[in-house]
């Protein structure tokens, strides 16, 4: 690992083993659903819900309306369920998808965004979360989150 720290960050880097993917062949390019959304908001239920998630999975399941976002999880050995609600916008009738709660979340904690936006074209390919507001004119930020099949 390299660490550089300054007065204003911490960077940590570290060098993967082995070929390093074709990040272009998995950021979706053709992103059809929107969902704007409160990032702190979003971040407390997905926590919260995550609790009661299956402990090797993480799995919470987004179950999202033109103006609701239903965070869910269940961990199916200890019969433990956790749900929440949510306002949202988005621009389609309903959408399923599901995360691992602990990358999610980590990429939650260092928007300094108010409000996100996650963009999405299908359940099984790669979501985009962008600030909705930029850190500076000149700097944008991309990040891509990968769905976890959903369990019934």
């Amino acid at each position: 690992n390299v660490v550089f720290q300054t007065d204003e960050f911490v960077l940590t880097c570290r060098l993967p083993e082995g070929n390093f993917p074709n990040y272009k062949a998995v950021i979706p390019k053709k992103n059809d659903k929107k969902m704007v959304i409160d990032r702190l908001h979003l971040k407390s239920s997905v926590d919260r819900v995550s609790i009661c998630s299956d402990k090797q999975t993480h799995q919470v399941v987004l179950s999202i309306t033109s103006e609701k976002l239903k965070v869910e999880s269940q961990d199916l050995d200890f019969s433990k369920r956790g749900e929440d609600s949510l306002a949202c916008v988005f621009n389609e009738p309903e959408f399923r998808i599901g995360f691992n709660a602990k990358l999610f979340v980590q990429m939650l904690e260092v928007i300094e965004s108010n409000d996100i936006t996650i963009e999405k074209s299908e359940p099984i390919r790669g979501a985009i979360i962008t600030p909705v507001e930029s850190i500076t004119p000149d700097q944008s930020m991309k990040m891509l989150i990968m769905p976890v099949q959903i369990s019934n």
